[in-house]
């Protein structure tokens, strides 16, 4: 039974309440709506639950739809600004792909970028990191509220002929 399992992380608290609740276990369909309903953390709504009879959470007539918490959503791009092949690089035959690492914060915006697989060119590292830096996001979510999530991004440079 997942309301067996008392976590200190309230995340893996709530996804343990989740796997309970899909499971019709009774004892985490009463944690979830404890949660919900008397807004309990998920640590205390399993604890209550754990020390509950069957009795007592049935007579919260409960329902298996409502008492599950919202599930997460993806960060998702709002606004982006290409980079540009700097002026010096104009001529040169480029098929260069630079993979990046960062944070979208809870606001939405890219943090903490670093490039993990640059590019021979310091200039086209910089147009990468320039235009990433400007992009904005809608932020993942979990359990409806905003949450920093890391993402891996490439980006494609190709010259035009």
């Amino acid at each position: 039974m997942a309301a067996t399992y008392l976590s200190n992380d309230p995340d893996t608290a709530l996804d343990w309440l989740n796997k309970g609740g899909s499971q019709k276990d009774w004892k985490c369909l009463y944690a979830c709506r404890l949660v919900s309903e008397k807004q309990m953390s998920a640590r205390n709504a399993m604890l209550v639950a754990s020390r509950a009879s069957k009795e007592e959470a049935m007579n919260f007539k409960f329902t298996v739809t409502d008492t599950i918490p919202p599930k997460s959503t993806p960060v998702a791009i709002l606004f982006q600004v290409y980079p540009v092949i700097p002026a010096a690089l104009q001529g040169v035959d480029l098929q260069v792909k630079i993979e990046m690492l960062f944070t979208v914060n809870k606001e939405g915006y890219p943090i903490d970028i670093k490039i993990i697989n640059p590019s021979k060119y310091e200039a086209l590292n910089a147009a990468a990191t320039d235009a990433l830096a400007q992009w904005r996001f809608k932020p993942a979510t979990k359990n409806s509220k905003p949450v920093f999530t890391q993402v891996k991004l490439p980006m494609t440079f190709q010259s035009q002929r």
